[in-house]
């Protein structure tokens, strides 16, 4: 997922809190604008629709979490936006204990699991964006989102917890990064402000497990 935005002094082309739809795989999509102050670009906010899951072939997540993307990339460079803000995962990083696991370590990029592999390469693609056509891009990798409005994940977490058919790995005393989604959008906002954050990576979590 990305985000784009580039100042505008135009009339409101879009209201705030509207959507425009359009297909994902569709070029002009993203080079239509939607303008709330700022010019966003996408049918949804300015983001690409993700694919997140363990199943899946390689190619069905490639072609949402990369080939969508470069389309987003492209519409991007040609807005020339003032700042692009990826929005990736502590997935692209390979599956175990990952104590003290910071920015420095290099993703898993050969790894075997279809969505690590998709977003390690959406990763480098913006990367070769920011390199290549002088995007000025950042990346923030978030870990497990929470917060007010989730329908998909914490609910039926804690549905199945209330059943007692949750299943702990291990001792259950294992910690999990996590991050507050409105932590999250503070991260966001600073990668798309601060003019050190162009071409770097920021690991986006709580200050404790």
């Amino acid at each position: 997922m990305g985000t784009a935005s580039r100042r505008s002094s135009g009339p409101a082309a879009t209201p705030a809190g509207s959507t425009s739809w359009g297909s994902k795989r569709s070029r002009e999509t993203w080079r239509t604008p939607n303008r709330c102050g700022g010019e966003s670009l996408g049918p949804t906010g300015s983001s690409t629709p993700a694919k997140v899951g363990d199943w899946g072939t390689l190619a069905e997540f490639r072609r949402l979490n990369v080939d969508a993307l470069r389309l987003l990339l492209d519409a991007a460079c040609d807005a020339q936006v003032e700042r692009f803000v990826h929005v990736s995962s502590l997935g692209v990083y390979a599956g175990r204990d990952h104590h003290g696991t910071d920015e420095t370590v290099p993703p898993a990029a050969s790894s075997l699991d279809a969505y690590t592999r998709s977003k390690t390469e959406a990763e480098a693609l913006v990367l070769k964006y920011h390199k290549g056509r002088s995007l000025p891009a950042a990346i923030v990798r978030p870990g497990f989102i929470y917060g007010e409005r989730d329908r998909t994940v914490l609910p039926k977490l804690l549905m199945n917890l209330r059943r007692g058919t949750f299943a702990y790995f291990g001792s259950g005393e294992q910690a999990l990064n996590c991050i507050y989604v409105k932590n999250l959008v503070h991260g966001i906002f600073l990668a798309a402000e601060n003019p050190a954050a162009l071409g770097e990576f920021f690991n986006l979590t709580t200050a404790s497990p």
